[in-house]
Order: structure tokens, then sequence, then C-alpha cells
């Protein structure tokens, strides 16, 4: 039996920090410089798990969930202020120069771009900070290239890049080393949607071919669905959830489904709404028809009374959403 290898563990994880809170008017301005009123703030409270090799993990959680903190734990750039954390076998911030080499990373809108030369120059200096040589080099930007199209952005000035623009160069930045874990802060921050498409597919291929282990935080819900293999959950500094998608949907989801319906012919389900035992009628205009089932009810049932009185020109059923389930999620 194949066992697969544990690259990141984390192990009882809290990390604590001050903020000072100004107070009101000028006597206040004069309090703060002699007696700082500070507050002792908890991001990340007693977080336990762990990611195997080659996994896609999409991180996620509301603004202020401990996200980006956890990122910058696991990246070497801060300590934790009490716990465990090993990534790739080793404590990333007491050896932040060994780990920066295995690793790679995107933050947001952060660049690491040089501002005032071109694209081209900048992939070309981090390039020999890394150790790479030419054709090493020319090799990686050839591949992503072909995935990302980059080739027009080359002698651009990167000052002069939008934010989709400067999104893919920096995705290409963190992926130039061939790193062993990749972390991603919103990779598909202001690229188009055929972009965002190519990007998806490039981190799959990433996994697929280079057993490259990913790990995803991202409000577009189509990304976790699209490239997540497991789900982490993180909600004020408490992890609530780890573990499959499917099982985070049956966790977490109502169990619905939704049945969308067009008629050639007007047809009247009402009486759907009124039995209560198939399902609810929460729409209907003469050709179309939008149907939830909730997970009690038999499916094929609700299907064999609609095909009963109408003959649909199609039926398409859909489960739940994942943002349907985020959103409610977020909300309790």
């Amino acid at each position: 039996m194949l066992i697969s290898e544990c690259v990141i563990q984390v192990d009882s994880v809290s990390r604590c920090y001050s903020t000072k809170e100004t107070r009101k008017g000028f006597k206040g301005l004069f309090q703060d410089l002699i007696r700082p009123n500070k507050r002792e703030i908890t991001a990340l409270h007693d977080v336990n798990f762990e990611v195997l090799k080659g996994e896609i993990i999409a991180y996620i959680g509301p603004n202020g969930a401990g996200k980006s903190t956890t990122i910058k734990l696991l990246c070497g750039v801060i300590p934790a202020t009490t716990g465990k954390i090993s990534v790739l076998g080793i404590d990333p911030f007491t050896n932040r120069k060994s780990i920066t080499k295995r690793i790679g990373m995107m933050v947001g809108q952060k660049t690491r771009l040089f501002w005032n030369i071109s694209v081209y120059e900048s992939f070309l200096l981090y390039s020999k900070v890394f150790g790479l040589s030419t054709n090493q080099f020319e090799e990686k930007l050839a591949d992503v290239d072909s995935s990302l199209g980059l080739h027009n952005l080359f002698k651009r000035q990167v000052r002069t890049l939008s934010l989709g623009e400067r999104t893919k160069c920096e995705l290409f930045l963190s992926i130039l080393h061939s790193p062993e874990i990749i972390f991603l802060d919103e990779p598909t921050i202001g690229v188009d949607i055929s972009t965002r498409h190519r990007i998806r597919e490039y981190l799959l291929k990433l996994r697929n071919e280079l057993n490259t282990t990913i790990f995803l935080t991202s409000h577009d819900v189509a990304d976790i669905d699209a490239v997540a293999d497991k789900v982490i959950l993180l909600d004020r500094g408490n992890l609530l959830f780890h573990g499959s998608k499917e099982h985070f949907r049956r966790t977490y989801g109502t169990g619905d489904r939704v049945i969308e319906i067009k008629l050639d012919q007007p047809c009247d389900l009402s009486f759907l709404n009124e039995q209560s035992k198939s399902g609810i009628l929460i729409d209907q205009n003469d050709t179309h028809i939008r149907i939830i089932v909730s997970s009690e009810f038999n499916l094929n049932d609700v299907l064999k009374q609609i095909s009963n009185v109408c003959v649909p020109s199609s039926i398409t059923v859909n489960e739940e959403s994942l943002e349907s389930i985020l959103r409610k999620t977020y909300d309790s």
C-alpha cells in the first residue's frame, strides 16, 4: 500500500499579537504617547492539520479568519506563538533561507516584480537568485508561456501592467524554481475568464505531472471547485473543517437538488407545492420551471410526477452549489 508523504504538519498552533487602540481627542493623543492602550488579538487558536504531498488544498474562510496569517507562518515569515509547524520536515521560521528554495509563494495584489524594468528582466533577475541556468530559465518560461500566454508582456515595463497581467507574472515567479509546495493567495484576482481557466488548468498540470503540493486561498468559489482536492475551513482563527469537498458538501450543505425544466408548451406543476411530498416549486413561467427538491425526497419520484403531466424539452438537475453552501456557512 502506497503511503503519501506528509509535507505540511501544523500541531496545536496559535498566533497572537498586540495592537494599539487610539483614544479620542487631544487628551487621548497624549495618553497614547505616555501609556499606550494595547489589546491582545488571537489570529489563530490551537489549529491542527496535515497536508500530503501532491494535494491541492483550498484554505477558506471569511475575511479576518486567519488565512493570510497561516500562510505567513507556513512560509516562515512569522513564528507561531505556541505549537509546532513542520514544512517539508523542517521548521520554516528557523530555517527560512533553506525553505525559501523549496517553496513558492504568491500573495494577492502584492508584487515582487521590479517596478521600473521590463517583465523579462525581472524574471531573469529572479532566475539568477534561484541559481537557474539560462537553459533552465528559458525552458521554464516557454512552458508557462504556452499555458498562460506571457510573451506579449516580456518587453513591457512592470509599472504599465494591469492587475490581471501582473497576477500572471506573479504566478510565474512563484513556480519559476520548480518548488515542491506553492502557496497561492487569490491566484486569479483581476484576470479575465479565459486566463482564469488557463491558470486552473496549469495548477492541475503541476500537480499531475510534478506532484506539486498547492495550498490555495481564494474567495472565487470556482477556483476551489475546479482544482481543490480538500477543503480546510477557518473562522475567527478556529479550524472548523478539514476534509474532501464531497464531505464538506454533506456536512454544511442541505443536500437539496435543483431541477431546471424547459417546456415547449406551458404546464402547471403547482400541485408539487400543494403536496409538499415531492419538492417545492420556487419559480415558474410559461416555458421555464425551477424546483428545489430537498434531500429527504426521492428525485426519481419527482421527475416521474413531472413527466406524467408535461413533456419537457430539457431537464437539468444540479446539486446545491458550493458558493451557496459557503455563503450560508459564512453568514451563520
